[in-house]
Formats: structure tokens, sequence, C-alpha cells
């Protein structure tokens, strides 16, 4: 009986073991921030413009890029390295994705609007999809501005609306306190 009891302790934890290793979630967290040189398209000004053109971002980089000039947390290791570029239309939206990608990381849009459009500068916001380098997709936000045709200002910042998920040390320390009081409650009953 007793060898009974641990063995099926021992095959409950085991298979605790293995739900809580599959559980776990690891969303990707930070800001990334791109810089490079623009062409509109579709138009020959802010308000008449339909998408955006991507050219090299400094020196001798090849067109459809842009440099990575700031990065925080899961990002981090980006900063400084440069990244390749989708050209996009934002209307109608149409998304080329991902739109960049770099060092494993790559964007995909979903939804654009207008922010501000004018004579002098333009500013679209959005939502989309980061994924890579062995991370969850995450759902973010960006901002992609210009005041003229040769600065881009193009932000991505990462949010999570998940609770986080328990690690397997966590899960196999509360099974084997479920299965301890389940052997005292069956030892007061003997």
């Amino acid at each position: 009986m007793k060898k009974t009891l641990l063995k099926s302790v021992f095959v409950a934890l085991a298979g605790l073991g293995l739900v809580a290793g599959n559980a776990l979630s690891t969303p990707i967290n930070g800001v990334i921030q791109l810089t490079g040189q623009v062409t509109l398209t579709g138009g020959t000004s802010f308000q008449t413009a339909t998408g955006i053109e991507f050219l090299e971002a400094v020196g001798d980089l090849h067109l459809d890029q842009a440099l990575v000039s700031d990065a925080s947390f899961t990002l981090a290791p980006t900063k400084g390295l440069t990244a390749t570029m989708q050209d996009f239309q934002f209307s109608p939206f149409v998304a080329n994705n991902p739109v960049w990608s770099v060092d494993g990381f790559s964007f995909a849009m979903n939804s654009i609007t207008y922010d501000s459009n004018n004579g002098t500068f333009l500013n679209l916001a959005g939502t989309g999809t980061i994924s890579g380098n062995g991370y969850d997709a995450t759902v973010g936000t960006f901002t992609f501005s210009t005041q003229n045709t040769g600065d881009v200002d193009f932000s991505w910042s990462g949010s999570t609306s998940t609770s986080p998920v328990p690690e397997p040390a966590t899960m196999l320390l509360f099974g084997t306190g479920i299965a301890g009081l389940a052997g005292i409650a069956r030892r007061k009953r003997s």
C-alpha cells in the first residue's frame, strides 16, 4: 500500500513538472528606436503620401535599412545594429510583414492609424506583434514619425496583458506540499 502511494505521488509530481515546463511564458519587453531615411510614396507631400519607402540608414549601408539607435530590456542587444526594413502603405493600410527585423527579432504590423498628418510632419501609430529569439510573440504598439523625407523615427514598445506563469520549481514545491498533506490525511484515517 505504501509503495503504491509513493509511486502515485512520484507519477503525479513528474506529470506536474512536465505540464509546468510547457506552460512557461517569456514575453518580449522593451523599446527599440530605429532611425534611417525614408521617401514618401503615392504623393509628393505629407498630406498626399500613402506609403513609406525606406532608404539607407547611414554610411555604406544598403537600401531598406535603419540603424537601431536605442533599445532596452529584451531588445537591448540590438542597439547599434542594422535593421532590415520593409516598405509599407498606410493609406489604405497594407503591411509588408515583417516591417522590420534585426538580430533574430521581427515585427509584424497589424494596424495603423494617422496620429498627425499635415504639411510639415507625419506621425503614424498602431499595433503589431514582435517575435523571435525563443521568446513568445508579444503584442506591442509602434509610432512612426518624420519631419522631412530624410530622417525617420520609428519606435516599438512591447507590452503584455498576460499574467506571469509559474515556473516549474514553484509548481514542484506546490505539488510536493499537496502530496505531503494527502499522506498525512491518509495516515490519520488508518
